[in-house]
């Protein structure tokens, strides 16, 4: 008997048991009332932001948006078409274009009149990484055949230099650092012996970049007691320079001769120098006006001198 009743309450108690677990696993009810405030909540930031945007909005922006272009107001004086460019235009690049438009019509007289000048830096093998030398088949790795590598390049030199149409003015290497003073004294002993040497006459005009030591308060002295007409330069613009297309004449030249060491290198540019022939250098003045040209086409930015 007392097996019976305890199978019969174990069988009786078994179902309310998991009746009563899976009622524990139920979700919760939904805090609706909560979701509805917090709902409320983000409609009514949405609705601030909106209304700060319309407080703070221009009313000309506002006015602005409601209008519409016509073809009438194409025509009109006021009517000013946006360039996307004009944000890069800085003052350089203004100042060249100012110089271009100004001696755009100058004769080519004005040009002869002209003293061009620059400094220049001459690498001992700048040019020289090939060179072509007569061998027999499969004796190019012979050591008289090639050419040894150099940490720096060999060395350099740094060189001031002037022409005119005329010709080809001194040549002078700099030696040590370039100051104000060192820069006078190149123009007293190179500058002036070349005005005479070429037969510049009275009204030649200087060139010089605005390199500090060119526009020293000193140097600008020097240069009044001379009494030279000194060209003002747009800053930034080698490319209206004509004479580093004769630095470029002078390297190529340099490297066909093949200078072995910096004085052999200061020796042959000399030379060189002064054999580069009068009638390169009129013709570099003689075109001078298609730079002008150039600069005005491409809006002031670099050209292809």
């Amino acid at each position: 008997m007392k097996l019976v009743i305890n199978a019969t309450m174990q069988l009786t108690m078994s179902p309310t048991m998991q009746i009563k677990d899976l009622g524990a696993g139920a979700p919760p009810e939904r805090n609706w009332k909560g979701i509805v405030i917090a709902l409320l909540v983000i409609l009514g930031v949405c609705s601030l932001i909106t209304l700060s945007v319309i407080l703070l909005t221009p009313a000309d922006s506002q006015a602005g948006s409601d209008t519409k272009l016509t073809v009438e107001d194409l025509f009109k004086p006021e009517f000013v078409v946006h360039d996307p460019e004009a944000k890069w235009i800085n003052a350089h690049v203004q100042a060249r274009l100012k110089f271009a438009n100004d001696h755009l019509d100058d004769p080519e007289e004005e040009w002869e009149k002209v003293m061009w000048s620059n400094e220049t830096k001459i690498e001992l093998f700048g040019l020289n990484s090939t060179r072509r030398v007569w061998r027999k088949k499969k004796d190019e790795y012979n050591p008289k055949n090639t050419i040894p590598t150099m940490k720096h390049r060999g060395g350099n030199i740094i060189l001031w230099g002037c022409f005119s149409a005329k010709g080809t003015g001194r040549l002078h290497r700099i030696e040590g650092r370039m100051d104000g003073a060192m820069y006078r004294e190149i123009l007293a002993n190179n500058l002036l012996p070349s005005v005479r040497a070429l037969k510049m006459g009275r009204g030649w005009v200087f060139q010089h970049d605005n390199d500090p030591k060119h526009t020293a308060r000193a140097t600008k002295e020097w240069l009044r007691k001379k009494h030279p007409k000194v060209l003002e330069w747009p800053s930034q613009s080698p490319d209206l320079n004509p004479i580093e297309n004769l630095w470029r004449e002078l390297k190529v030249r340099i490297a066909q001769r093949q200078p072995r060491n910096l004085k052999d290198l200061e020796k042959v540019c000399m030379e060189d120098w002064a054999r580069i022939p009068a009638a390169v250098c009129a013709d570099l003045v003689k075109t001078y006006r298609k730079r002008m040209i150039s600069v005005i086409a491409n809006k002031g930015f670099c050209t292809k001198y």
